[in-house]
């Protein structure tokens, strides 16, 4: 937006699921939702384009409050990939008692983050749809969980870094996260 202050800048948010199974090969692996949004003033004259994405994907649709859908992706992934990866488990294994705490605790950090971004939401809100995912991609390996097995770089930093540098403005403690993305970091460089 800063770049091009002019131009129109929109966002996507998709939950669609993919595998990479090999150099420019991918597998669609789970049938999602897709939304865009305007990020600035000018953005908002191409909701058009939503409808030409659902032609594609089936399920597209515009919303205004873009950045609340980014942060609730964020939430999600914030609970679900690195615990994943560090136990190498599928999503629907968070589903039960054993991650029900740290869970919990993921959710409480990432809503104070969230609130005081302006987003208002709960960590009830937040528990709801990381379970409502875990329990749609039981199946599925996260996208970290993958990489850390596959030695390469995870998006630890686009995830649960992001959220530990917005708390860091807010002056909010988030100990869980940074914990979770401490043990990524280690592992990852443990096996490289």
């Amino acid at each position: 937006v800063q770049l091009f202050p002019h131009n129109p800048v929109i966002a996507g948010v998709t939950s669609h699921g993919a595998l990479q199974q090999g150099h420019f090969v991918f597998r669609h692996t789970g049938r999602g939702e897709t939304w865009l949004g305007p990020v600035n003033e000018q953005g908002r004259h191409f909701a058009h384009l939503a409808d030409r994405l659902a032609q594609a994907l089936g399920q597209a649709g515009w919303d205004e409050q873009i950045l609340a859908r980014q942060w609730h992706k964020l939430a999600i992934n914030c609970a679900i990939n690195p615990l994943t990866a560090l136990y190498r488990i599928k999503n629907g294994e968070l589903t039960g008692p054993r991650f029900a705490d740290t869970l919990q605790q993921v959710c409480i950090e990432v809503a104070d983050v969230m609130n005081a971004e302006g987003i208002a939401t709960t960590h009830e809100e937040l528990a709801r749809r990381v379970q409502s995912v875990a329990g749609l991609t039981a199946d599925n390996y996260s996208s970290m969980q993958q990489d850390l097995e596959q030695g390469k770089e995870t998006e630890i930093e686009a995830i649960t870094g992001f959220l530990l540098a917005k708390a860091r403005l807010h002056g909010i403690m988030v100990p869980v996260n940074q914990g979770l993305y401490q043990a990524v970091k280690d592992r990852h460089q443990a096996e490289r």
